[in-house]
């Protein structure tokens, strides 16, 4: 069994996860965040590209773009490392993945239906200098000798059937386990969506899902240091952006039985109830030992009380009442 986990910044489903990977039932195959299901360029963009509104060259494009997200998710991560010209960074999937760049290869000829040599405009808009000038010298080689100038490669994708079946064994492989192995269930740190955590965990087949949310006033706290992507500089605009986010949660699917929400303050506080409702959801044994402390993250609760100042307490509570947690 797959069990997807996932939150919004700073939303304490780290402790969820670190919880569940300190069972000895439990096995996490990456050993990082997995961003190739949810990010831009990811397999929920992929199949949009294929189901919502068809068009060959942003099908293509879709194909092209996930290619180069999976070569960066497998790149070395904590540091950058320098490249040929430059310096980039990585989520170091491929030192935790065996044969990780070849799984990719065979997951994108089985989804596409066709290639071929071809660059349509929408692509050439987005060449570089250097790009463009070779670009033209081959056309104009090529108009001289009458011929059409071959250049960039294009996919014409499977049906969304096949799309569907084909992720579903690639992300099997990728998280393939020895059938011995007494850890014989899964889990996925971030791999879908908070708001929609039915649709785009759906490419895993058979799994359970975990919603983790937390006291906005802790999360903008938290924000006054860490997240790069986050609001944590104007309590204004966090709360106008945490309002936003959080009203496209889908509803009906956070109802739905694969899903289960917790409150990271509940799961903390009242640790023994809110495992046993969380094995069960994940149909695990209350009985296994697990090495998880939840006393080391009682220092996160409240803990705007020490670093919020008063006025943006106030403005918070006010603002985003009905996101409170207590």
């Amino acid at each position: 069994m797959k069990f997807i986990i996932m939150g919004s910044g700073e939303s304490g489903s780290g402790a969820v996860f670190d919880y569940l990977t300190n069972r000895p039932d439990v096995f996490d195959p990456i050993n990082s965040e997995f961003r190739l299901v949810q990010d831009p360029g990811g397999l929920v963009d992929l199949y949009s590209s294929i189901v919502l509104g068809f068009h060959v060259n942003r099908a293509s494009n879709a194909i092209n773009r996930f290619k180069i997200f999976c070569e960066q998710c497998g790149r070395p991560k904590s540091k950058v490392y320098k490249g040929l010209f430059s310096y980039k960074y990585g989520l170091n999937y491929a030192k935790h993945i065996e044969n990780y760049f070849e799984k990719v290869d065979k997951f994108i000829s089985r989804i596409t239906h066709v290639n071929y040599s071809g660059m349509p405009s929408c692509e050439r808009l987005n060449l570089n200098t250097f790009d463009v000038i070779k670009y033209e010298l081959k056309r104009k080689k090529a108009k001289r000798n009458n011929e059409k100038p071959y250049v960039g490669e294009m996919y014409l994708p499977v049906s969304e059937e096949i799309f569907l079946k084909e992720t579903e064994l690639f992300l099997n492989e990728l998280f393939s386990v020895n059938e011995s192995s007494i850890k014989n269930n899964i889990v996925v740190d971030q791999g879908g969506s908070l708001w929609a955590p039915v649709t785009t965990t759906k490419f895993y087949g058979e799994r359970k899902a975990v919603v983790v949310t937390r006291d906005p006033r802790d999360i903008f706290s938290e924000f006054q240091f860490y997240g790069q992507a986050y609001p944590g500089a104007d309590v204004e605009i966090f709360c106008k952006w945490y309002e936003g986010v959080m009203s496209n949660i889908d509803k009906d699917e956070w109802k739905n039985d694969i899903v289960l929400h917790i409150r990271f303050e509940e799961f903390i506080k009242n640790f023994d109830e809110e495992v046993e409702k969380l094995n069960k959801h994940l149909n695990l044994s209350d009985d296994e030992k697990y090495a998880f402390d939840p006393d080391r993250s009682v220092k996160n609760i409240g803990k705007f009380k020490k670093v919020l100042n008063t006025d943006d307490v106030k403005y918070i509570e006010k603002k985003l009442n009905r996101f409170l947690h207590f």
